[in-house]
């Protein structure tokens, strides 16, 4: 009980973490603790080059393209099958947050245009896709990894000047 007698609210910190975040217009992300267990992989040896902004550093494969599509799609809609994703992942999301997500950064985005592959790096020794969607009333970067076993381990969608 509060002082005065009104009863304290339960809250959801995720949820309200997640909502200052849309609010903000920002940085909308959906990130994996276990990048920090990942291993480090050992330095290069020899420079490695890094692709300007907006230049695509490789051709995704048609199917890869499709997965980071679904994921997209399933995110504007509201509608997540987060049994694609890896458990350690599912724990972090609620409805709530893939309500937010979708109805106040993605949906009002509009009809997708185009989806395609502006870059791809290397983090911790995951490779990291990163996929512009331009639509109708603006665009959006999304940032994915997927696991051997295809599930996604890492998701981030921002502004692309961000």
């Amino acid at each position: 009980m509060r002082e005065g007698g009104a009863a304290r609210r339960p809250t959801n910190r995720g949820a309200m973490i997640a909502r200052r975040h849309l609010a903000s217009g920002l940085l909308v992300g959906l990130a994996v603790p276990l990048l920090a267990a990942a291993p480090t992989p050992a330095p290069s040896p020899s420079p490695v080059a890094t692709p300007a902004m907006g230049a695509a550093a490789s051709i995704p494969s048609p199917e890869l393209a499709a997965k980071a599509r679904v994921e997209f799609d399933a995110w504007q809609h509201g509608k997540v099958d987060l049994n694609r994703y890896l458990p350690a992942v599912r724990r972090q999301f609620d409805a709530m947050t893939v309500t937010d997500v979708s109805t106040h950064v993605l949906a009002p985005l509009g009809s997708l245009t185009s989806f395609t592959q502006i870059r791809r790096t290397t983090f911790q020794g995951m490779s990291l896709y990163v996929f512009r969607a331009v639509c109708a009333n603006g665009a959006v970067d999304q940032m994915i990894s997927w696991d051997d076993a295809g599930r996604v381990i890492f998701i981030l969608f921002r502004r692309p000047d961000a």
